[in-house]
């Protein structure tokens, strides 16, 4: 049997089986796959059916979309955009129930984490634009599920859709949050960027560091000694790779889930393109999540840390303006597959050099940026039109 075919590595698979012959390896590039141990292995298919690639899971168009925020100066600025994941995993926490989402391990690998009090919230805070190994996560989820307790899952939509298919029924004590997702880069990429930034020495990573602001972020390390590095998006190497798609999972440029219809409770990922229409509710370039609200159980919970948010409601066209990936997915750089030829040839630093180039901000997305931040004063029919303008290709 090929379950290797279109693997997202959302471990689904790995977790069904019910004679352990699956085990979790590593492709050429890095990325996490299954592979069947033929001699534990009785064809009884468990894996292909529970497969989401192979059997879609139902996806529900969203009620409500919001631009939102925590009313928690430190829950902001500690959270990759608004906070606002962290005020529902604090809700949940608050009612005796279990956090799952992507944290580090003690030699900052991305693993899914299992969270049960508060004091544990800020592992799970900030976007880690690594792969994420899934591991047991699914078996203990339907433990707790099972239980009685309440579970709040995050990860990326075909994660969120593994899960789904494991558990292979409604839970009403589970709720699911999905993180829009670029795409997912390589883990052996990312061990390589650790290395080159004195691995051993790292006591803490930080993707989203909103320095100089949230919409002109940072990568962040800090050292054991106290030091620290940091470059913007504009010129660190990983996010550059990253961004400009040599690095990401090519199963990724044929997503299943992007778009309007989503497969989790709620939908988070940054407000781009959040047009300041009012003094009171501008962008403080703290940071804005967008949410999309998809189911009751979704809105049930939003509904519940209302008082501790500021929220604004939004068309899901203009959530869409700022992020691809709810209109189509990413593709791979043209110069994808030579990056990885390189890369197996003549090792990273040398790829790095030769493909990844520094940039400085575009002036037309400064222009934007600054009329987003302080469109408030303009009047409204004015507004309208400079929007136009601004939107022209």
């Amino acid at each position: 049997m090929n379950i290797t075919e279109k693997c997202t590595g959302c471990m689904a698979c790995y977790n069904a089986c019910p004679f352990n012959a699956i085990e979790i390896i590593q492709n050429e590039k890095g990325f996490y796959e299954p592979h069947i141990v033929e001699e534990k292995c009785k064809k009884c298919k468990k894996c292909v059916i529970t497969c989401p690639q192979n059997n879609l899971v139902e996806k529900k168009e969203n009620k409500v979309v919001y631009a939102a925020w925590s009313n928690s100066e430190i829950e902001r600025e500690e959270s990759t955009s608004g906070g606002i994941f962290s005020e529902i995993a604090k809700k949940v926490l608050e009612e005796d129930g279990i956090v799952v989402g992507a944290i580090y391990d003690e030699n900052f690998k991305v693993v899914h984490g299992i969270l049960t009090n508060k004091e544990e919230l800020q592992k799970t805070r900030g976007s880690k634009y690594v792969q994420s190994y899934i591991g047991d996560s699914f078996k203990i989820v339907k433990k707790y599920l099972e239980e009685g307790r309440k579970v709040l899952f995050s990860g990326v939509a075909c994660q969120i859709a593994g899960l789904k298919k494991f558990l292979n029924k409604k839970y009403n004590n589970l709720i699911t949050v999905d993180v829009l997702c670029h795409g997912v880069p390589s883990p052996m990429i990312f061990e390589e960027y650790k290395k080159r930034h004195n691995g051993n020495e790292i006591s803490n990573i930080k993707f989203r560091y909103k320095k100089p602001s949230w919409t002109i972020f940072s990568m962040k390390i800090d050292y054991k000694n106290g030091s620290s590095y940091s470059n913007t998006t504009y010129k660190d190497e990983y996010i550059r790779a990253f961004l400009e798609d040599y690095i990401t999972n090519e199963v990724c440029c044929e997503c299943k889930y992007t778009g309007k219809y989503r497969v989790s409770d709620i939908t988070l990922a940054d407000f781009w393109g959040y047009i300041s229409e009012s003094l009171k509710n501008r962008n403080t370039e703290k940071g804005i999540s967008l949410v999309m609200v998809n189911t009751n159980v979704g809105e049930e919970y939003f509904n519940k840390i209302k008082e501790r948010i500021v929220c604004i409601e939004k068309t899901f066209e203009e959530a869409a303006k700022g992020n691809q990936c709810l209109r189509k997915p990413f593709q791979k750089n043209k110069l994808y597959n030579e990056f990885w030829k390189n890369y197996f040839l003549t090792g990273y630093d040398d790829t790095v050099k030769k493909y990844i180039r520094e940039k400085n901000m575009p002036l037309k997305r400064k222009i934007s940026l600054i009329f987003n931040d302080t469109a408030w004063i303009f009047p409204k029919e004015i507004r309208k039109k400079l929007i136009k303008i601004r939107d022209k290709k």
